[in-house]
């Protein structure tokens, strides 16, 4: 009878690795949910700026919620149980905010127990004081593990690998360390073996300290595909090798982050020197604050890219969504768009983001999907260029990559790729040696060519394999514990 049971207990786990979904099994991590289905807000806050010619208002505020020289923001303040307010734009890295900065006037409400974020927000819009009021909206990474290891880096090859053609324009540059890429994400692990040296470390606005070390893994991958150190015997290579990353951690171990954090850590990554922005994360709300901050980095000379999202879908998703930032597709393996790409006329260009092999934690190295991975190829290609030719604005780097890059889909711009994936050596070639270089052709769409065969990869408990494996067992056990009970039973 003990024999029957363990027949059936084998028999159970079998199906347990068949019913249970891949992405619940040991080697495999979750695959995240679409955007909709997760929370989109934080609970008991609201945001409100003040506007700019009544920043007297916004100084007493900060101080005395009771007595703001406002009889209107008084009462809603007690009203709404309102006991506190932080700037959203706070000088914790960096220099100071000029006092005539915009930013200046944007604040962080938090609401008394129990009261409703819209009814608030209703009050606080219809004041003539306050130019906007929004929630402070949460925004996720853009990333999807995987765990199909590549021998190599596609990504970096020729496009007939449907790579981006940085092997080539390593010719060209190779990167300088005063260009500065800012990661602003879950933090890095800066004391990586391929990242170790070339980190700077900003603010954490997480955790409020100086200390942004990634307890995620997405900020330290995404480090590493934009500026992992080449040429050092280990691991991989990023886009711009010589280029110096800046950590600036807005995004929590769980995945999500404030757009008071974001918001903040792109303002900071301004004031910290930043060339380039890349922000491979976003939801569905725009955000009057987070524009705010892109705008005032924008005409600071900052080049920001963002990934466009991974529900596959034509939603358009901030930050990506807004004219100053280049918005940026994955492609496949195969050249196509990816499936997970979100697509629209807002796209500008596309990179590969398919199985991208980098950086993480704990001198560890995996592939991931997601236009996570694709958004920091853009990046590093940007610092690869400011570090042939620093005279170049951030709208000149944009132009240049666009008209470079190579064309795919229908011809000419189109919602699924942009202006196509982008080509560094083409980019690269183009850069000039001032502000008035011409712009190359873009290349023609590419036949689709070969490229690198995964390496075998651990699929986890509840792969193939291993299922093969338990039916196997299930049957010769079976088999054996069956004769033995018609054994007994005579």
């Amino acid at each position: 009878m003990k024999s029957l049971q363990k027949f059936v207990w084998i028999g159970i786990v079998w199906l347990m690795s068949i019913a249970v979904p891949a992405d619940h099994c040991l080697g495999q991590a979750r695959v995240l949910s679409p955007l909709t289905d997760r929370p989109g807000f934080r609970t008991g806050q609201i945001i409100i700026k003040i506007r700019d010619n009544q920043a007297s208002l916004s100084r007493a505020m900060k101080s005395n919620t009771a007595d703001t020289g406002s009889r209107n923001l008084n009462l809603l303040n007690q009203q709404f149980g309102v006991t506190r307010v932080d700037p959203v734009f706070q000088s914790r890295a960096g220099r100071l905010l000029q006092q005539d900065s915009p930013l200046t006037n944007v604040l962080l409400l938090k609401l008394g127990q129990g009261v409703d974020e819209q009814t608030a927000l209703r009050a606080y819009s219809s004041l003539e004081e306050v130019e906007y009021a929004e929630l402070n909206y949460l925004y996720y990474i853009f990333v999807t593990p995987n765990d199909a290891f590549f021998s190599s880096q596609y990504a970096l090859y020729s496009p007939s690998y449907q790579g981006i053609d940085a092997v080539d324009g390593w010719d060209l540059a190779q990167g300088d360390p005063s260009v500065i890429i800012a990661i602003v994400d879950t933090g890095i692990d800066y004391t990586h073996e391929d990242l170790v040296g070339k980190v700077i470390q900003g603010y954490d606005f997480v955790n409020e300290d100086f200390d942004p070390k990634d307890d995620h893994g997405h900020g330290t991958h995404v480090a590493g595909i934009a500026g992992a150190i080449a040429n050092n015997g280990v691991g991989i290579a990023g886009v711009c090798p010589g280029c110096s990353l800046l950590a600036i951690k807005v995004i929590a171990a769980d995945g999500s982050g404030e757009n008071a954090w974001i918001a903040n850590g792109i303002a900071n990554a301004v004031n910290l020197g930043a060339r380039v922005i890349n922000l491979s994360l976003g939801g569905l709300d725009r955000s009057s604050t987070m524009e705010l901050a892109i705008k005032q980095a924008y005409q600071s000379g900052v080049l920001i890219v963002a990934a466009s999202g991974n529900d596959g879908s034509g939603v358009t998703l901030y930050p990506a969504g807004f004219s100053e930032v280049t918005a940026v597709g994955a492609t496949d393996q195969a050249g196509n768009r990816a499936s997970f790409s979100n697509y629209g006329n807002h796209l500008e260009v596309a990179a590969p983001g398919q199985a991208i092999y980098s950086t993480l934690p704990g001198n560890r190295y995996e592939a991931w999907n997601g236009t996570s991975m694709a958004a920091p190829h853009v990046a590093g290609l940007a610092g690869l260029l400011l570090s042939k030719n620093p005279a170049l604005t951030n709208q000149q780097v944009r132009q240049l990559m666009d008209a470079t890059a190579q064309d795919l889909g229908p011809a000419g711009r189109d919602a699924s790729f942009g202006y196509g994936r982008i080509n560094a050596y083409a980019a690269l070639q183009g850069s000039g040696n001032g502000s008035n270089y011409p712009f190359p052709t873009p290349v023609p769409g590419a036949t689709p060519g070969p490229y690198p065969t995964p390496a075998p990869g651990y699929a986890g408990l509840c792969g193939p394999g291993m299922e093969g494996l338990f039916a196997i067992a299930l049957i010769g056990l079976g088999w054996v514990n069956l004769e033995r009970w018609k054994r007994k039973k005579r």
